[in-house]
């Protein structure tokens, strides 16, 4: 008996009706099969475009993680307040803005 025989017969059994409990359960499982031999067909046809849009999408993940790191490192760089006008962690008295408390959350934005 070929694929195509066992996937006559299932389609059958699946149009027809008044299949026994036997004859569905084989059917289902020679459409199970016929579906991965189909998904596996496809995903060997494609793997070269999957394997490109992959690559593309780990490109754009260390563009923006080089970014961020960018990002942060200017916060990393701030000249530094004069000492009267800074809060107990460096940053400004007034406002509350701290550059290593920026930086930190920009990093933090990566693990996420």
């Amino acid at each position: 008996m070929t694929r195509n025989d066992l996937l006559e017969i299932a389609n059958t059994v699946y149009i027809n009706g008044g299949a026994t409990e036997r004859e569905l359960v084989f059917a289902q499982t020679v459409a199970h099969a016929a579906a991965a031999e189909e998904r596996e067909r496809i995903k060997a046809a494609n793997a070269p475009e999957i394997e490109r849009i992959n690559a593309y999408i780990k490109s754009l993940e260390d563009a923006v993680r080089d970014e961020r790191e960018a990002c942060a490192k200017m916060f990393d760089e701030v000249m530094p307040l004069v000492p009267f006008a800074q809060n107990d962690q460096g940053g400004c008295l007034t406002c509350g803005f701290t550059p290593k408390l920026a930086a930190a959350a920009i990093r933090a934005r990566g693990n996420t």
